[in-house]
């Protein structure tokens, strides 16, 4: 019995996967891992751009789990994801599956623990536009999705967070959605993941609260080959 096994994987999904992976780089051991990357959201901008690649300017966040030059990663789930972050506390946060009022409303000023203020609930209105928009991915020259739609990654849970205090129910695979086709990024090759998300006048998804910031997060689950880029092997 190996790893996946242990880890509940055998005859499921992600070890059919590892077991590609495997194939495609045989002198290597595949382990599981992420890509991760966060884009500040702002009232005006509707183009959000992700690399998941080591040395971006734009990804100086604690939480990002990047791709350096060296390595691969096979992806078999994508995520589409919000967080409220605080500018202090950046990698104190819930990343969530859908506008969460209880959680969005601490970025908001004039919000207290359970009272959302009138800047917060439109946020969360506001901000369901990113859940309306459209996704494309290049992978080098390779076109592999293009227009679409990011309503797929919106997941409420059955049990919602009713007050600040409490948690919705809520799992690690919530809003994780499978990809088809499943996914090589190689550390080498340009990586473009683009969401465009439908901006409108007066949109306000910016906290007046300084210390806080919404942001847009996209993960990607599977298994990281270290070593595996082009440029290795």
């Amino acid at each position: 019995m190996d790893q996946y096994e242990i880890a509940g994987f055998k005859g499921s999904r992600n070890r059919a996967w590892y077991e590609t992976v495997k194939a495609k780089y045989p002198n290597f051991q595949p382990s599981l891992g992420c890509l991760r990357q966060e884009r500040v959201l702002k009232n005006n901008q509707s183009v959000y751009t992700f690399d998941f690649k080591t040395g971006d300017p734009s990804s100086n966040s604690r939480t990002e789990q990047l791709l350096a030059v060296t390595d691969s990663f096979g992806a078999n789930t994508l995520m589409l994801g919000l967080i409220a972050r605080s500018k202090t506390r950046p990698s104190a946060h819930v990343v969530l599956s859908y506008p969460n009022l209880e959680v969005i409303a601490q970025a908001f000023s004039g919000s207290s623990s359970d009272v959302p203020s009138s800047a917060a609930k439109q946020a969360v209105s506001d901000v369901e536009a990113v859940y309306n928009g459209v996704a494309a991915l290049q992978i080098g020259t390779n076109s592999i999705f293009d227009g679409l739609d990011t309503r797929r990654f919106r997941h409420v849970p059955a049990t919602q967070q009713g007050v600040f205090a409490s948690k919705a129910q809520a799992d690690y695979l919530d809003g994780a959605v499978a990809i088809e086709p499943q996914l090589f990024l190689d550390g080498t090759q340009a990586n473009k993941l683009t969401v465009t998300v439908p901006t409108f006048n007066g949109m306000a998804i910016e906290p007046d609260n300084t210390d806080f910031e919404l942001v847009l997060v996209v993960i990607c689950s599977g298994f990281r080959v270290q070593g595996g880029s082009d440029l290795k092997r």
